[in-house]
């Protein structure tokens, strides 16, 4: 779901009900993900927002940005502020036919009152349930959910949002592959996701030259993708860094083994090249950390970049995208 989507959500907002007594602060956001799920995905923004490189993204946001701006007017949350841990779950690739849900974890004292007055304004319904208000769009597409003790919230659809209420409890089931790698990295990672979509099915959202690439045998015998980031402090001697991890499950321990061959081979061709754009150098100098491996059927891949070099990296790609792409 893209931003001006979530805007739009938050600015009309109307219902249905749902009894939840629990308290929201308890409850583990991976259980809100739906059984079809394919993908999921979060972030612990607390520890994100506080690593050296959170720091220094949170002071290239522009207080003034009207989109920013907006947003807060829209529904009383600073983003920057207000909300410490998000979690994404959706049922395939961006698309017709597709659905899914945001929750997030926060202090939301403000928000409740905000949301539903703009969704009474143009015309939404609100049901109050037992500990939980749910609101609805005018045309019962999209609904968000706002838990009354203030640290909760979800958006999405209204099937999916009505049955992420349902299944909503302290620490989350596992009982699929999927939900079980979720689990590991939500519990290593600051920033992780899972997915047992096949890639194949991205093809209508990349750039032509890679919906070929998408569609090769290869690339069709990833099972499962899974990974995260990591931000470590560092020490006196070293700086803080990200640590990079991910995993690809495939098919045949063959296809694990030629993916790391192939990894390996664009990481070499990357470094031999003469970047004519500081930031290509940049890119081919934190290859040397890469490390891909294969064991059985599974391809695993990290990379540890020092959080300067990150900084300096964004700056240059900021610099490069134009006065207008970098606002964006």
């Amino acid at each position: 779901m893209s931003l001006r989507k979530v805007l739009c959500i938050l600015a009309v907002v109307p219902s249905f009900a749902f009894a939840q007594n629990a308290s929201s602060s308890t409850i583990d956001l991976l259980s809100f993900a739906t059984a079809d799920a394919q993908i999921v995905a979060g972030a612990h923004l607390d520890a994100a927002k506080s690593s050296a490189f959170g720091t220094f993204m949170l002071s290239q946001v522009q207080s003034g940005d009207p989109m920013l701006q907006t947003f807060i007017t829209e529904t009383g949350i600073d983003p920057r502020t207000d909300i410490t841990e998000v979690l994404f779950a959706v049922n395939g690739a961006p698309g017709p036919g597709s659905h899914g849900l945001v929750a997030a974890h926060g202090a939301f004292g403000n928000s409740i009152a905000v949301i539903e007055a703009s969704a009474k304004a143009k015309g939404g319904a609100i049901t109050h349930g037992a500990g939980v208000d749910i609101v609805s769009l005018p045309d019962g597409n999209a609904c968000i959910a706002l838990y009354t003790d203030a640290s909760t919230a979800l958006i999405g659809d209204c099937p999916s949002v009505q049955t992420a209420l349902s299944s909503a409890k302290p620490k989350a089931d596992t009982g699929t592959p999927l939900l079980a790698k979720a689990a590991l990295n939500k519990s290593q990672q600051d920033l992780w996701f899972a997915s047992v979509l096949p890639l194949g099915q991205f093809k209508g959202a990349v750039p032509a030259p890679f919906a070929g690439v998408l569609n090769s045998t290869l690339i069709q015998g990833i099972q499962q993708t899974s990974g995260g980031l990591k931000f470590v402090a560092g020490s006196t001697a070293q700086g803080p860094t990200v640590q990079l991890a991910g995993e690809a499950l495939m098919d045949t321990s063959q296809n694990a083994t030629s993916l790391m061959n192939v990894v390996n081979f664009f990481k070499g061709l990357i470094q031999m090249s003469n970047g004519a754009h500081p930031g290509e150098a940049i890119v081919a100098g934190l290859l040397g950390t890469l490390q891909a491996t294969a064991a059985g059927n599974t391809l695993t891949v990290s990379l540890t970049i020092p959080e300067n070099i990150l900084e300096q990296l964004f700056q240059t790609l900021h610099q490069q995208a134009g006065p207008h792409m970098a606002q964006r």
